[in-house]
């Protein structure tokens, strides 16, 4: 049963502040946790990017729930 890690961060973080968390995301995502991400600000699109170049499991969360069939999938 795999772990889950929810990202949710404050929109004023700092640059340093943002890759300490993503690197916290990517130390919890190589142990087995699924990222789970609205990916709205910087600091969550930072996060949800490393965590999908590096290939581990990643659900974003729409809004709008999922596109239409035949449509481009939005990713930040």
């Amino acid at each position: 049963y795999p772990d889950r890690q929810v990202i949710a961060l404050s929109r004023s973080l700092s640059l340093p502040q943002i890759d300490e968390a993503v690197s916290r995301a990517l130390s919890n995502a190589e142990r087995g946790a699924v990222t789970y991400t609205a990916a709205i600000n910087e600091g969550e699109k930072a996060v949800s990017k490393a965590v999908r170049t590096n290939g581990y499991p990643l659900v974003i969360i729409m809004l709008d729930g999922f596109p239409q069939e035949g449509t481009d999938a939005w990713f930040p």
